[in-house]
């Protein structure tokens, strides 16, 4: 098992250094398949496009339908709407892109939670 997540810690990493050193390579991830969480907009929204551009079938989620669909038809992936927020919604994508394509290989946890406006003393 640690071998294995030493191969995809070290997948990972070499697929960050070509994103930075260069533009999308197309194909280079033709038989992935990555659930973009938090897509809808934003950085997320590049994620996905990369992702796409480099050849991976892409889920967009997030929370905003129409924003998603207008995402997923610009990256040509699918749209499955989410609000992580809700107990058994980060399962229910994961079932869902594993059903349409038959695996789920690229996860990215993009979604952020709203956050409480305090002061960090008041709640850390």
């Amino acid at each position: 098992m640690r071998a294995t997540k030493l191969t995809a810690v070290s997948r990972a990493a070499g697929y960050l250094t070509q994103v930075i050193e260069g533009g999308p390579n197309p194909g280079r991830l033709a038989d992935e398949v990555a659930l973009v969480t938090g897509s809808t907009a934003g950085l997320g929204r590049v994620i996905a496009a990369r992702l796409a551009a480099e050849g991976a079938a892409v889920v967009v989620t997030g929370r905003d339908a129409e924003r998603g669909e207008a995402v997923a038809d610009e990256v040509g992936g699918t749209f499955s709407a989410a609000d992580l927020g809700d107990e058994g919604a980060a399962a229910d994508l994961v079932d869902a892109a594993a059903r349409r394509f038959g695996r789920l290989t690229i996860l990215v946890n993009n979604a952020v939670a709203p956050v409480a406006s305090a002061p960090v003393e008041a709640v850390a």
